[in-house]
């Protein structure tokens, strides 16, 4: 896990990022410390590139195939927008890294978070079933089969990478020699019959193809300044990889300011409960609980949903008047210095937080602090 937060007003932006990474050891964390999360171009450029998620991308680095990115721009582009889509063109291009055996790993790797999810609902499913008779052998069928047509319906109601279709997946298997029917054996070595297996499989393709979120998946924030930007700009992108030549990225979230519509934001990144708990008043919990409740505790109506949102949205606006619009009066206002301060101390609290909580620690590590503005650049206000 990471926690990051970028601030900007119409002087810079101010980037904040942890440096502990986390990896994940059975129900537990391994940790490591001093792993900057915030890579910088050449001295001729004007913005960075900031990474949250698996450390990896198509069983490399990231960082290293962000780096040769870097090597390969021959000039300063003229918008951000632009230094975003000229690294998603780099991906699938001949001078990207990464190989074909990255991508079968890839495709494998996928396939080990799904067969995880697979495992877990069908033991949960049929706990207690007795194999060696053969009732219990029908039931056990019966259920796994329903398991796995839910998730294939499941899986095919998210919307699916661009230019990813099933045939292409077939193509690709095919090319590639990977056998999902003899996955799916080893899988189960229980046995399962012919329906079972080619629902398995078309559920997987589905998978594979879907903008779900797997363990494979990283972030990338690129955030700063092209030639003819006059003011900060933020675009954050999830990637999970390349597979058959072809990119998987889909956009997150994008910030442009300008001085008529929108003078200063915040860019929250991976885990900032805590922080944008404090901009908005409470945290995500509170809001979720009470959508709960409200509709646990509200009769039935063809008035109930309209009226779980009205409440819902009286909570945002009074809150927004109390905390969310003086907090970005000050943060418009900020010189850099100071958003560079704000977002260091935001940081601090998420990790203090981190701290005082029930669950395991997965941020922390000295805080990586830069400032970039359209004058000066790129100027480091911490650094490990």
């Amino acid at each position: 896990m990471t926690t990051q937060i970028a601030l900007l007003n119409m002087s810079g932006i101010a980037i904040a990022s942890d440096t502990l990474a986390s990896l994940r050891a059975g129900s537990a964390f391994k940790h490591s410390h001093g792993n900057s999360k915030i890579w910088i171009p050449s001295q001729e450029h004007k913005f960075v590139v900031y990474h949250s998620g698996s450390a990896r991308f198509n069983s490399m680095p990231h960082q290293i195939h962000v780096e040769e990115w870097f090597r390969s721009l021959t000039k300063p582009l003229a918008t951000l927008n632009d230094y975003a889509e000229s690294y998603k063109r780099f991906c699938v291009s001949k001078n990207s890294p990464h190989t074909q055996e990255s991508e079968i790993e890839l495709i494998h790797n996928v396939w080990n978070g799904l067969s995880k999810i697979l495992r877990e609902h069908i033991d949960k499913a049929t706990a207690g079933i007795d194999l060696d008779t053969p009732e219990g052998r029908k039931i056990w069928n019966d259920a796994i089969i329903t398991e796995i047509t839910e998730a294939g319906a499941y899986y095919a109601g998210i919307e699916n990478f661009k230019g990813f279709t099933i045939a292409f997946i077939d193509e690709t298997l095919a090319k590639y020699k990977i056998n999902l029917k003899a996955k799916i054996k080893e899988l189960f070595p229980e046995g399962t019959t012919v329906k079972f297996t080619n629902k398995a499989v078309t559920t997987f393709k589905k998978f594979l193809i879907s903008k779900v979120t797997t363990d494979q998946d990283t972030t990338l924030t690129f955030a700063g300044y092209g030639t003819k930007d006059v003011y900060p700009s933020t675009r954050k992108i999830d990637f999970r990889g390349i597979i058959n030549g072809k990119l998987q990225s889909e956009p997150n979230h994008e910030l442009d300011l300008n001085p008529t519509k929108r003078t200063g934001g915040i860019v929250y990144g991976a885990q900032t409960d805590a922080i944008w708990g404090l901009i908005q008043g409470y945290r995500y919990s509170v809001q979720n609980t009470l959508d709960r409740i409200l509709n646990i505790e509200i009769p039935e109506s063809d008035e109930k949903e309209q009226l779980i949102t009205k409440i819902i949205d009286e909570l945002g606006n009074q809150t927004g008047d109390e905390y969310v619009s003086p907090a970005m009066a000050r943060i418009v206002n900020h010189s850099l210095p100071e958003l560079a301060e704000t977002a260091q101390t935001m940081l601090n609290l998420q990790v203090l937080s981190a701290k005082l909580s029930k669950s395991q620690e997965t941020v922390g590590g000295e805080i990586e602090v830069l400032t970039i503005d359209k004058i000066n650049g790129i100027r480091w206000q911490n650094r490990i």
